[in-house]
């Protein structure tokens, strides 16, 4: 069975980039090649690209706050006996 479009009739479909008015987000139409009508709606984003570019910048920020914390503590150590 093949889906057809319910305006015209047709039986392809496009992907149309669209920002609807209001949104925060783009969308992507799934709409009728040859009328345009559109028959479904997914996500501009891909939800787990964006989840593993994430993933990649905590990673990132654990690497540079581990590094510092030695130098932190150092530095802690010795305003603490500069106090005493």
């Amino acid at each position: 069975m093949v889906s057809k479009c319910g305006k015209c009739g047709w039986m392809n479909f496009e992907l149309a980039e669209v920002a609807p008015v209001g949104a925060n987000f783009k969308m992507y139409f799934v709409q009728c090649v040859s009328c345009g009508t559109p028959v479904g709606v997914v996500p501009f984003y891909d939800l787990h690209t964006s989840i593993k570019a994430l993933e990649k910048e905590v990673k990132k920020i654990e690497a540079q706050i581990n590094m510092a914390l030695p130098t932190l503590d150092h530095n802690i150590r010795v305003i603490a006996q500069k106090l005493k």
